[in-house]
Parts: C-alpha cells; structure tokens; sequence
C-alpha cells in the first residue's frame, strides 16, 4: 500500500532512512508497531531478547534518523512491566534527545 509516495507495512528494519530521507525531504508521521508477544503479559515475558522483542529497542536509531516530527510506537501495557524497565527507559532517553 501507498500513501502520498511512501510505503506503508513495510519492515523498518528493510528502510534506507538515508535514501527515504533523500527522496521525501521530511515525515509528518512516523507511526511503528511490532509484534508484542515478548512484553505482553499473556506473551513469553522474555523482551528484547526474546525472538522480535529486539526491535522495540533498536528502532529508535532509524527514527532518529529520519526525523519526523511526530512518532508514534505501539506497543503493550506490559512494556510497562519492572522487568522491561531498562528496555523503557534506553527507548525514551533516545527519543528525548530529539522529541518531548
């Protein structure tokens, strides 16, 4: 799917941001979403190393990147579990070198 020239429910992890950059100049929106089962509570409790618990963490650096003016990450409410604390914090420490 397209909108406005830039794909949508494509792999982050599969983006030149640089080149994405290069050719749409600037991103109101940058809306990301992963799979949950390794924060959910019903999930296997196993966060970023668990099998795509990694990505909720090392997104930040391709939004970083791209600077959009407003982001968005999805995740569950059992990010907000102590045991993903770290993980919490390592994403909004990034984040709020550029956004508030």
């Amino acid at each position: 799917m397209e909108l406005t020239g830039v794909e949508c429910g494509i792999d982050t992890f599969d983006v030149d941001f640089r080149e994405m950059k290069r050719r749409h100049k600037h991103a109101n929106l940058l809306k990301s979403g992963m799979p949950c089962q390794d924060y959910s509570t019903s999930g296997n409790g196993k966060g970023a190393s668990g099998e795509t618990g990694w990505q909720y963490c090392l997104q930040i650096p391709y939004i970083l990147e791209y600077e959009p003016d407003i982001v968005c990450l999805e995740q569950v409410d059992g990010i907000l579990r102590p045991q993903f604390r770290e993980e919490l914090t390592e994403v909004l420490t990034q984040l709020a070198t550029t956004y508030v």
